[in-house]
């Protein structure tokens, strides 16, 4: 248990890094923004190694199927030790924190794509004609983070 509690508290260290970069996106220029897609990217990479090392360490529990109830709060506080206590507690920071970050991803998709649709309106307005063209390049959105860090994790 104390390695599960270990491997979270990693977690969530890389889930509130992951934010700020996250949070990054809506705050910076977008000429920056691939820089912050590549560190966030290298987060989410480590983020997967973490949720394996979590899963292994639930399945070399004496009951892996209640440390996994556990892990994903599908249990109740009822009956609990301290330390199965403590794993439920840090599940529901995670939590908070990737609904956080799902927000922001949000947030970055409709700033993102608000910046795309004011520059095509400028390449409009400065070439008529060449309208068509400008359209194609543009109606492809930016990747700002469709990948949410940890929603898709199963343990």
């Amino acid at each position: 248990m104390d390695r599960i509690i270990e491997l979270l508290d990693k977690k969530y260290i890389l889930l509130t890094e992951c934010e700020r970069l996250s949070s990054s996106l809506l705050d910076d220029d977008i000429d920056v923004v691939d820089g912050f897609l590549d560190d966030r990217e290298t987060v989410l990479e480590k983020l997967e190694q973490i949720n394996l090392k979590i899963k292994a360490a639930a399945d070399e529990t004496d009951d892996p199927g209640r440390v996994k109830k556990i892990l994903r709060s599908e249990c109740s506080m009822d009956g609990l030790t301290e330390k199965e206590c403590e794993i439920y507690k840090k599940g529901f920071e995670l939590s908070a924190v990737i609904s956080r970050i799902e927000r922001i991803n949000s947030d970055a998709v409709n700033a993102v794509k608000t910046r795309q649709d004011g520059i095509l309106e400028e390449i409009k307005n400065m070439n008529g004609e060449h309208e068509a063209n400008a359209s194609k390049f543009f109606n492809a959105t930016y990747d700002v983070g469709y990948r949410i860090p940890g929603k898709d994790m199963k343990i």
